[in-house]
């Protein structure tokens, strides 16, 4: 087994990284509002097929919480 890691891909056609995270905090900030604003029962209905409005919150504040 070969224990080096694989070389990083190019992504320089890509151009320079930019920073986008302060590009969220608008839609970071709507969100929070309406979780705010939800009714107790409003947690346990069904969000989307097969989730929860508390599962997809939950999931959604996961990947801020990555982001940030």
């Amino acid at each position: 087994m070969d224990a080096r890691p694989a070389p990083a891909p190019d992504h320089s056609r890509l151009g320079r990284p930019i920073d986008a995270r302060p590009r969220f905090a608008p839609e970071h900030a709507a969100l929070m509002t309406t979780l705010h604003g939800l009714a107790p029962a409003d947690w346990t209905k069904e969000a989307v097929p097969g989730w929860t409005v508390r599962e997809l919150a939950a999931e959604a504040c996961r990947i801020v919480s990555i982001v940030y």
